[in-house]
Parts: structure tokens; C-alpha cells; sequence
């Protein structure tokens, strides 16, 4: 893109694409270095690889350090409270039919099905960037599933 360019001509450029942002955050009882944590850990690493084979999820992993604190208590000690951009130790985007789809999803992510994290979900607008030919991909194959069942 070359020199100056009006609205007009920008608007019609963005994509508009609904997609979700799922922050996780640990809870008292997050401990990976128990064998359930342990067990937990692969299951929401099986997860995440079935929604990328699913073709719902765009991106996923921890924030900063955060991700790797096994515990509740390392997470806090990484950076204290007041240091922190944003108190979630990491995050993931899908495409998700609805809202109400996407809470479902994050819902039954294995650490916050066992009360081992929480969530906040977001809805993510995304107009513009190298995702956005994948995204409308993932959109597309996703719609066509769901008129299949």
C-alpha cells in the first residue's frame, strides 16, 4: 500500500472476524506437580491439540512466565501483583459459533472442569493481520461441519 488512503477505502478492508479469547487463571488447587496435575497438564495439552485438529483453535499458550509456574503460589511469585500487565497465567483463541458455544468450550477445558483454573472469556474482533485468510478458513470449514449435523 502506497500513500495515504481514504475510509472509504479502509472499511471495506477489515474482516470482521467473531473469534473468542479465553484467559486462564490458576486456582488455589493448580498444582502440576502432583501426579493429578500431572494428569490434568496432559489432558489439557490433549485438549488444545484436539480443537487444533478440530480446526477451532487458532493459538494457544502462557503468558510471560506464568505458564510454567506449577503452582498457585509460584504464579503469584513470578511478579507480584502490581507488576503484572494482566493476572492470567495464559490464553487461547477459537472459533466458536457462539458465545455461548465458545463458554462451553472453555468450560471443559481439564483444568477448569476440575476447578483447577478459571476463565474469562472475550470476544475478539479480527480485522486485520496475516490470520485473517486462516481465520476466514476456519470459519468456513467450521460452518460447513455444523450444517453436516
Amino acid at each position: 500500500m502506497k500513500g495515504e488512503i481514504s475510509m472509504a477505502e479502509i472499511m471495506p478492508r477489515m474482516a470482521r472476524l467473531q473469534l473468542y479469547a479465553i484467559f486462564m487463571r490458576p486456582t488455589e488447587k493448580y498444582n502440576t506437580e502432583s501426579a493429578e496435575g500431572r494428569e490434568l497438564m496432559r489432558r489439557h495439552l490433549q485438549f488444545q491439540l484436539e480443537m487444533e485438529d478440530q480446526g477451532i483453535l487458532l493459538a494457544a499458550g502462557p503468558l510471560d512466565d506464568f505458564g510454567r509456574a506449577s503452582t498457585l503460589a509460584k504464579f503469584r511469585e513470578s511478579t507480584p501483583p502490581g507488576e503484572r500487565l494482566i493476572d492470567v497465567s495464559g490464553m487461547y483463541f477459537i472459533v466458536a459459533a457462539s458465545r455461548e458455544d465458545a463458554e462451553a468450550v472453555a468450560s471443559s477445558e481439564p483444568f477448569e472442569a476440575a476447578g483447577w483454573r478459571t476463565h474469562t472469556l472475550c470476544n475478539w474482533m479480527l480485522n486485520e493481520g496475516a490470520a485473517v485468510s486462516l481465520v476466514r478458513s476456519m470459519i468456513e470449514s467450521s460452518q460447513a461441519e455444523m450444517s453436516k449435523s
